[in-house]
């Protein structure tokens, strides 16, 4: 994963893209997060420059989970209020092969329960203590949707 600015490539990305020569590259986040300045200086970097966004960073999660993942085991959650335990809840995702799933601190994402059933998740790992998400929020994720899973 590499970062960018939303209206503009860093030198150092750009840089790291030239070296990795990719043949695809997936653009995380809406027009908002990521410009049209960016994917235009990305469309000659790649044989292939494909968008996966949402309407917030909630439902780019999502869609980034229904992307890469038919199923899981293990589904990482992280709060959307900051980058960094999602940031490093992508070393432990590529550990586990699960998502790395976002939630507000006060309350889950509606369609949380329902991403954490399609993907079939035996296991559901809440990254960072009360101070990022409080366990009304964590133990909201966990009923009804085991029950649901089963069904």
């Amino acid at each position: 994963m590499l970062l960018t600015e939303p209206h503009a490539l860093p030198t150092a990305t750009r840089d790291a893209l030239t070296q990795l020569a990719p043949e695809r590259i997936v653009v995380l986040g809406g027009h908002a997060a990521v410009g049209s300045a960016v994917t235009e200086r990305l469309d000659g970097m790649a044989s292939q420059v494909d968008r996966i966004g949402g309407s917030d960073r909630y439902d780019t999660a999502m869609a980034v989970a229904a992307d890469a993942f038919d199923a899981a085991e293990t589904v990482l959650i992280a709060t959307g209020a900051a980058a960094p335990h999602a940031l490093a809840g992508a070393a432990a995702s590529g550990r586990t092969a699960g998502p790395v799933l976002l939630t507000r601190p006060d309350g889950p994402h509606d369609a949380l329960g329902s991403e954490i059933s399609r993907l079939g998740a035996t296991e559901v790992v809440v990254l960072g203590g009360e101070g990022a998400i409080r366990w009304t929020t964590a133990s909201a994720m966990l009923w009804p949707w085991p029950a649901e899973a089963g069904a």
